[in-house]
Formats: C-alpha cells, sequence, structure tokens
C-alpha cells in the first residue's frame, strides 16, 4: 500500500474548515468486464455478471459526468467485482469472489495484488497528493444499488454514506441532500442507506490516513432503477445529481 497520507496540523485543520476541497472522484463496481485469462471460472454467468452482483449498473456513466463537470479524473475499476470486490478491505471473506475457490492460494494473492492493490494504492496516492499542504479532500464513491433485494423493495433512490462522527461529511451530506430537494423534490434522498457509511470498504480505509476534516468521504448511491429504466428519465436524475454536487462544491478543483 501507499505511504500515509500526511496528517495536518492544528493550523491545517483551521485552514480546511474555510479552504475549497479538492475533489477525488471513484468508482469501484464500474465493469462487469473479465479478464481473459479468468473467463473460464464465468462461463454461462452471464446473467449474474449483469446483476447487481456483477457491478453497479448506470454509477461508470455517473462518475463520468461528475467528472466532466467538475473537471476531475474518475479513477474507476476495469473488472467485474465477482472477480474481486474493490470496495472490501484486504483479508475480508468477500474479497474474492466465491466463483474462484479452486484458484490456487498463489495466483489468489497475485489476482489480489494486481486488481485490489493497485486500485487502493491509485487511490491513495491521488489522495496524499491532492492533501498535499493541508488542502482538506472530497472524496465522492459512486455507487449502484438492486431496487429489490431479497425480496424486500427498498423505497429510496439515493443513499447519500457517510460517517456521522466526521463532521465534515455531516455537513456536505446535510448540504447535498438539500441541493437535490430543491432540484427534483420527486427523488427520495436518504442518509446511510441502502448501506451504512462506516461499512469496512474503501471510504472507511482512507479515512484512517487523514483526519476530518482534512478528509471527507462520500458514498453516491443511485437506485438502478433508473440506469436500466427509461432513458429520458435516467439523464434527468444524473443531471440533478451532477447539478446539486456541482453547487455544493462550488469553485473546487480535482486532480488536474
Amino acid at each position: 500500500m501507499a505511504r500515509r497520507a500526511p496528517r495536518p496540523r492544528g493550523d491545517d485543520v483551521a485552514s480546511a474548515r474555510t479552504r475549497p476541497p479538492a475533489l477525488l472522484i471513484t468508482c469501484e463496481h464500474a465493469s462487469k468486464a473479465v479478464p481473459a485469462r479468468y473467463r473460464r471460472f464465468f462461463e454461462g454467468r452471464d446473467a449474474l455478471l449483469d446483476s447487481h452482483r456483477g457491478w453497479d449498473p448506470g454509477a461508470l456513466v455517473l462518475a463520468r459526468r461528475l467528472g466532466l463537470a467538475l473537471r476531475v479524473p474518475v479513477i474507476a475499476g476495469r473488472w467485474t467485482r465477482l472477480l474481486v470486490d474493490l470496495n472490501r478491505p484486504p483479508g475480508h471473506d468477500e474479497l474474492v469472489s466465491h466463483l474462484l475457490a479452486d484458484l490456487p492460494a498463489e495466483r489468489r494473492a497475485r489476482l489480489v495484488a494486481e486488481v485490489h492493490d493497485t486500485h487502493w494504492t491509485r487511490v491513495e496516492t491521488s489522495l496524499r497528493d491532492l492533501h498535499t499542504g493541508g488542502r482538506p479532500v472530497l472524496h465522492l464513491g459512486v455507487h449502484s444499488f438492486t431496487p429489490v433485494r431479497r425480496g424486500e423493495r427498498r423505497l429510496l433512490d439515493v443513499g447519500i454514506l457517510f460517517d456521522p462522527a466526521r463532521s465534515a461529511e455531516r455537513t456536505f451530506a446535510a448540504e447535498l441532500r438539500a441541493a437535490i430537494a430543491a432540484r427534483d423534490p420527486r427523488l427520495r434522498v436518504r442518509f446511510n442507506e441502502p448501506y451504512l457509511g462506516i461499512h469496512p470498504g474503501l471510504t472507511t480505509h482512507l479515512r484512517t490516513l487523514v483526519r476530518d476534516p482534512g478528509y471527507a468521504g462520500i458514498e453516491l448511491e443511485l437506485n438502478q432503477r433508473f440506469a436500466r429504466g427509461v432513458p429520458g428519465r435516467w439523464r434527468d436524475v444524473q443531471r440533478v445529481v451532477v447539478d446539486a454536487v456541482a453547487a455544493c462544491v462550488g469553485e473546487s478543483e480535482g486532480a488536474g
């Protein structure tokens, strides 16, 4: 893993409250693609790969629109989460898919290093570069969720995940929910649904590298019914979310 990002001194923390944040955008479950050398493990699994278990439909489209609007590059995963899940910490039981249970330990370790460690190191490096001099960083991790899970319909459209114990995250989450509601009051926006913002993952890990308020990690969760539904409505939802985020970050600068 990359070296720990520098922790801000007291004067850096004070300035972090007034300086606009630099932006970091990631999309861990961007793809359902499978590398050629692992395709034998996925034969006959096309439906599974296209489901929410294989990727986050619509997440990369939204992440790229955010990146374009905010002039920020998007760090996105290349392969299906059924290979290695980029939003699981090292050692997690679901880091490597059960479909690869027969993979020898040496090849499994190499796969994790090539896919998971490479992505996390790239994100850590970007965070460290953006945080130089104590500049606060706002990280947007873009995801989507299935509208029905285990027979239960999820009654929300947009989830804003954050750590309630971190002031910068609380503030941004509240501002973003208000900004979305002002643009489309029909959208049902919830805090820390359909998942808690403190579940083990990439954002949780990055919080250990830079203390509040130097790093604010927000995960955006969009209902997949939009990406898989009427194209016009999906475009409208993207526009609302992008406009709302842009309004909240103001003159923020990205990684260049």
